[in-house]
């Protein structure tokens, strides 16, 4: 079984947020510093970061490298541990 690793994200907009990841990936994800964005039309919070070219990646994306669309099972994006993300079509 996958063991998950939780660190904080402190945003002045939304506060300190608790962000989950795979252990494994958690030395990957650490270096780079997370910002919590809200994409709008009453979607979840989501951390994202910017990439050596510049480019904006939401965790999700960074961690699982889909090009399929990803959604949490529980709703939280924050929540980015194996068991809650699923690729749709």
């Amino acid at each position: 079984m996958a063991t998950s690793k939780s660190f904080t994200i402190n945003s002045r907009t939304y506060g300190s947020m608790r962000v989950t990841v795979p252990a494994d990936v958690y030395p990957a994800v650490s270096q780079y510093k997370w910002h919590v964005d809200n994409p709008g039309n009453g979607r979840s919070l989501r951390a994202r970061t910017r990439i050596e070219d510049g480019t904006r990646v939401a965790l999700q994306n960074f961690i699982y490298g889909s090009e399929n669309r990803l959604e949490p099972v529980d709703g939280n994006f924050l929540n980015c541990s194996e068991k809650n993300i699923v690729a749709l079509g």
